[in-house]
């Protein structure tokens, strides 16, 4: 059924040909194949997909475009948008691609948002949701957040550190009879005192829900000092780093001063293996490594001056490293299964693509994030 939006081109497809038509803006394709050809007996008379290219391919291609070298053959990579190919052939379309003297005629929806095309200097437009929740009681909260991570451990799918510690606390609050010897001497040292990030979390709970002594108060208060003055710590070695300091920024920036201290102050770690064994995740160090390198926005100096920069705003940035780490988790799982103590990366061309960029990552031995950020084109460095 015609939407309206549909356009055709009928031809010699060349490489630089699908490109320039439908590759460099990712337009959604039918590409219909000729009778009797090694890709018609392959993958049948048509297929509805994405071309895929590595950033070094799209640079080439661009450069050979500007050129008018623009009658090469070969093949080109492509994802399928369907569901009817066995999973073999979907993988064969990923690796090794069709041939573009087997394609006979193309049909694209001529729509992707400007902004998000390869080559756009743009700040890219990113489409979030946002789910509005009412406010609920504290005791039920806990019920439900210890139910959740009690069923993403039992099936067996990896947790982040704070999770851990959260659920060892909510375990300890609502099952404490059914604590194992090992989980409690994850909670208490060899002296009987709690594990303070535990504490933080148990004694939380006890004061929300007021059923807290007065020690335990004061036990509390110390532990949320305690955790605020090592995080400030963490944030201030990080801006000496590039010669600056928490003092300075107030002074300097005190805009920037405000977001980073509000921002490290309330960070939680955030995970986005929702399946596999492996945790995937980015602690507070992850966090203050992208976002001072790599962030426009919250440049300071001149010492990352040189670094790569995402090309968005800030408040974006969140969203699309959730979309690109949850994106590489099906491949994470299976690198980590066959090297569990070796850091994991996506870089070159194995960069991870999304809504027109190239991003390169790198995992640290036990799951958490160290390092992400847009690769600079090509033919900017």
């Amino acid at each position: 059924m015609s939407t309206g939006n549909e356009k055709a081109y009928f031809g010699n497809y060349t490489l630089e040909k699908i490109y320039d038509l439908v590759g460099r803006n990712d337009y959604t394709s039918t590409i219909t194949f000729r009778p009797n050809s090694q890709s018609e007996k392959l993958y049948g008379n048509t297929l509805t997909i994405v071309f895929l290219y590595t950033q070094q391919e799209r640079e080439e291609l661009e450069d050979n475009i500007k050129k008018g070298i623009v009658g090469r053959h070969g093949y080109v990579k492509a994802k399928y948008l369907l569901y009817d190919l066995p999973d073999t052939k979907i993988k064969e379309l990923e690796k090794v691609g069709v041939n573009s003297n087997d394609i006979t005629d193309i049909e694209w929806l001529p729509y992707t948002e400007p902004r998000n095309t390869y080559g756009s200097k743009e700040k890219r437009h990113i489409d979030t949701l946002t789910i509005e929740s009412k406010p609920s009681c504290y005791e039920n909260d806990i019920l439900w957040m210890y139910g959740a991570l009690k069923t993403y451990k039992e099936k067996g799918i990896g947790l982040c550190p704070e999770e851990q510690d959260n659920y060892l606390a909510y375990k300890l609050i609502l099952e404490p009879t059914k604590l194992t010897e090992e989980e409690n001497a994850v909670i208490y040292d060899a002296n009987g005192k709690m594990n303070e990030d535990i504490a933080y979390e148990y004694l939380g709970y006890k004061c929300v829900t007021l059923n807290i002594s007065k020690e335990e108060i004061i036990e509390l208060m110390r532990i949320c000092q305690n955790r605020y003055t090592k995080r400030m710590a963490i944030l201030d070695e990080r801006l000496q780093e590039i010669g600056s300091s928490i003092k300075k920024l107030k002074e300097s920036e005190p805009d920037k001063a405000d977001f980073l201290i509000n921002a490290v102050r309330r960070f939680h770690e955030k995970r986005y293996n929702t399946y596999g064994k492996f945790p995937l995740y980015l602690n507070l160090e992850g966090f203050l490594h992208i976002y001072l390198r790599h962030v426009e926005d919250l440049q300071i100096g001149s010492q990352y001056a040189h670094k790569d920069k995402f090309q968005l705003y800030e408040k974006d940035i969140e969203a699309v490293i959730s979309r690109v780490l949850h994106g590489i988790n099906t491949d994470y799982q299976v690198y980590k299964s066959d090297h569990p103590t070796q850091r994991y990366g996506k870089y070159g061309k194995d960069s991870y693509y999304l809504l027109g960029d190239y991003y390169t990552i790198q995992v640290n031995e036990d799951g958490s994030i160290g390092t992400f950020y847009k690769n600079r084109t090509i033919s900017n460095k």
